[in-house]
């Protein structure tokens, strides 16, 4: 599951736009790029993200009330569907999910793999929007050019000539460093504040499985 914002105003000859991928925190979810997205929209280019595995947003309670009453009062509370729709589980058993508890755990492999699969999934969303154009999607008003989403006939973003950009801090940081030195599409990239050694992390940290 994964968002974009792209930008109001079309680049010259409506082509699509270049992509830049958003890296939330640990515990975070892509709810994060929301916050980001304006400055890489200001340049023609998209901004995307992912919730990382198992994350995704916590909302509950009165912050639901409120982001529901928000989103109504807009016309988009669909889209809350789309934005809880994510990759969090529900750990302790109490009923509700917790974004990322068990991303850094005691058990190393798991950990490790759970790194190494935000980075097979930012390189098969980066194939996937690499075909933007090259086939059709359905859509309310019947078959469209895939990725086409204002119906003028040409991708919003993506396809084979676009470049694609990761950035990401904290968890993200680790995992665009990860993503960026096995995927050759991403024509630059940014790891802020991504860590060091485990070692250094591990005696600095208050997460108890790091």
């Amino acid at each position: 599951v994964f968002s974009c914002v792209l930008p109001k105003n079309k680049l010259p000859n409506n082509d699509p736009f270049s992509v830049a991928f958003f890296g939330h925190g640990y515990g975070s979810s892509r709810f994060d790029m929301f916050g980001f997205a304006w400055a890489l929209n200001r340049v023609g280019i998209a901004a995307c993200a992912m919730d990382f595995p198992g994350h995704g947003p916590s909302i509950g309670g009165d912050d639901m009330v409120a982001v529901e009453a928000i989103l109504d009062n807009l016309g988009l509370l669909p889209f809350l569907d789309h934005l809880l729709d994510s990759r969090q589980r529900d750990i302790d058993n109490d009923g509700e999910p917790e974004s990322g508890a068990d991303q850094w755990i005691a058990d190393s492999f798991h950990t490790r793999d759970m790194v190494r699969q935000a980075a097979v999934d930012h390189s098969q969303l980066i194939r996937a929007l690499r075909s933007c154009g090259q086939q059709t999607m359905d859509s309310e008003d019947g078959e469209r050019v895939s990725c086409d989403w204002d119906d003028d006939g040409k991708p919003d973003l993506g396809g084979p000539e676009a470049d694609f950009f990761m950035l990401g801090g904290s968890l993200g940081g680790i995992n665009t460093a990860v993503t960026a030195a096995i995927e050759p599409e991403l024509t630059a990239s940014a790891s802020i504040v991504g860590a060091g050694g485990l070692m250094d992390v591990g005696i600095r940290t208050p997460l108890g499985g790091a």
